[in-house]
């Protein structure tokens, strides 16, 4: 497949050159190529500019180290995109969604990234038709914000697996079905969850959710003490 190399380098139809930017890699990135982002942190939400297909995804991932996105919007902006793969990346302290799926992000993949503090209620945002969604072997960080780890709202088939969740101030696992029968056959699978500030998961209104292999420790244990929370967050209510 083609490859884009950013930090920036990039190829179209097999052909390298460089370009100065992700949002650069975002306008030229094609169906079945690869976007290597060189270490360093960058100040840019990543955005592609139009989708990949079902037999070539968009990737888009690290070389040579750590790439860290931080911005004061969100950090990756998948709204109306399908079969991307975000894959590695950290997303450390963004105004916005970690990444956003929201609406009619779908069939797209992230995993292997690290995701910590943003300024937004929710940290990974999956709502409205963002369907068909896998969220694989992740690391979901909220010390006192976001409220809600990850947030599925009217969305389903999704997979979340093999991820690591560590606080949220709200829900470390928000799963809500606000418009009847529209959030269904969504698997939650061998994740970790420890929440000692308030739940580890919510589900509500929801259909036939597969719940199976999860390990579940300290949910609420210090409710009491989340400064970050409301009194009602304090109170478990």
């Amino acid at each position: 497949m083609p490859a884009i190399i950013l930090g920036i380098v990039s190829s179209v139809g097999g052909a390298v050159h460089h370009v100065k930017s992700i949002g650069a890699a975002n306008a030229e990135a094609s169906p079945g190529d690869t976007v290597y982002i060189q270490a360093g942190t960058y100040n840019e939400t990543l955005q592609p500019d139009r989708s990949g297909t079902a037999e070539n995804y968009n990737t888009f991932k690290p070389e040579g180290g750590d790439v860290i996105l931080t911005t004061s919007g969100h950090a990756v902006e998948l709204a109306n995109r399908s079969y991307i793969v975000i894959d590695g990346l950290s997303m450390l302290d963004v105004g916005g969604n970690w990444v956003n799926l929201e609406p009619m992000g779908h069939h797209n993949i992230i995993q292997n990234c690290h995701m910590q503090e943003n300024r937004s209620w929710a940290g990974l945002n999956i709502q409205d038709n963002a369907n068909y969604n896998k969220i694989l072997n992740n690391v979901f960080i909220g010390n006192c914000k976001p409220a809600d780890l990850v947030l599925v709202w009217n969305a389903s088939h999704n997979l979340i697996e093999g991820n690591t969740f560590l606080g949220g101030i709200h829900d470390a696992l928000n799963i809500q079905d606000r418009i009847n029968g529209t959030t269904s056959y969504n698997v939650i699978r061998n994740n970790y969850f420890q929440n000692k500030w308030h739940s580890n998961t919510d589900t509500w209104g929801v259909e036939y959710i597969l719940f199976e292999g999860n390990t579940i420790i300290d949910g609420g244990e210090d409710a009491a003490d989340n400064a970050c929370g409301s009194e009602r967050d304090r109170s478990m209510d």
